[in-house]
């Protein structure tokens, strides 16, 4: 897709220096840790549930289970990142990180996990057309939403998450 291509240049151009080598080290280290902390936890059941999917003619009941499965892990997830919080054992899993830059990475984490998660289920349902403008609505969103930050000075590790989160937002809301 050369729009994302052209977008991901655009972009690793000026936030890798505006953010700095340590936030966006952070950014990367966060990021990483928290998608695969969630692919842990979905322990391929994605996989099984596309399988079963694009075989069975419930596909209502299918994709009310897997909801409230994805619902299941999310509230399990959300518990253990606030325990690890509450009881100061943040460092453990993720050193030096604070409680806010962790839960932005889980947020963005889950967030994007439904965002992948929703654009399956387009493609299942044939609607791949619908899905993939949807994804370059939302990768246009985010390089207005960087540029704006960027612009007004106010792009640091917060904001960059902020940009990533509401534009996955506004995919999986449409």
């Amino acid at each position: 897709n050369s729009l994302g291509i052209l977008i991901g240049l655009l972009t690793v151009s000026f936030v890798p220096r505006t953010l700095g080598a340590n936030n966006y080290g952070n950014f990367s280290f966060l990021t990483n840790s928290s998608k695969n902390i969630l692919n842990l936890a979905d322990s391929g059941s994605s996989i099984c549930f596309f399988t079963q999917f694009s075989a069975t003619k419930k596909k209502q009941e299918e994709l009310t289970f897997y909801i409230f499965y994805t619902i299941v892990i999310a509230i399990t997830l959300s518990i253990f990142i606030i325990c690890l919080g509450l009881t100061n054992n943040l460092d453990f899993f993720f050193p030096k990180q604070t409680f806010k830059l962790v839960l932005l990475s889980f947020s963005w984490a889950g967030i994007s996990w439904a965002q992948l998660r929703g654009s399956e289920v387009l493609d299942a349902l044939k609607l791949t057309k619908i899905s993939e403008i949807l994804i370059n609505s939302r990768k246009l969103l985010f390089l207005s939403l960087v540029a704006l930050f960027f612009f007004f000075k106010i792009l640091n590790i917060e904001t960059f998450f902020f940009a990533h989160i509401g534009s996955i937002t506004f995919e999986v809301r449409s």
